[in-house]
């Protein structure tokens, strides 16, 4: 699936695609590509849109910052590709592969925290919003 982060990109060091993110809430009623419909349901007017993409500052040195490095590998997947809102969920989070094929989970390891704490390096602040392709209306997601 588009933008889902693979255990075999991670262990590279190397997220060669836009990362797909959930938020807690997503706007209603509207999206943009590369979504196909919202399951949003805000109605809040600063809600963001299913389709929203973002990029990290491309002025930010990741390179140089005190995080883990497996979100270094993952912000230089978001400087390069982007960041697209794929999914409403109960958390912010990016979409990672399933570990079950594995028989054990992996990102424990290869985290070396829980992922919430790790989603706390994620430097929100530094997320650019870019120019969206035309709304749409509609309902009921499917993320291309």
């Amino acid at each position: 699936m588009a933008g889902v982060i693979t255990i075999d990109e991670l262990r590279s060091g190397v997220v060669p695609h836009a990362l797909m993110l959930a938020l807690h809430e997503t706007k209603a009623g509207v999206y943009s590509a590369p979504a196909q419909a919202t399951d949003g349901t805000s109605t809040r007017p600063e809600a963001i849109p299913m389709g929203s993409r973002f990029r990290l500052d491309p002025k930010v040195n990741v390179e140089t910052l005190n995080v883990s490095p497996v979100m270094k590998v993952l912000l230089r997947a978001a400087q390069r590709y982007g960041v697209v809102v794929g999914n409403q969920s109960g958390g912010v989070g990016f979409r990672a592969e399933d570990p079950a094929q594995y028989g054990i989970n992996p990102y424990p390891a290869l985290f070396g925290m829980s992922s919430s704490m790790l989603m706390r390096q994620f430097p929100w602040d530094k997320l650019q919003m870019l120019q969206s392709p035309q709304l749409r209306t509609g309902h009921c997601s499917n993320w291309a």
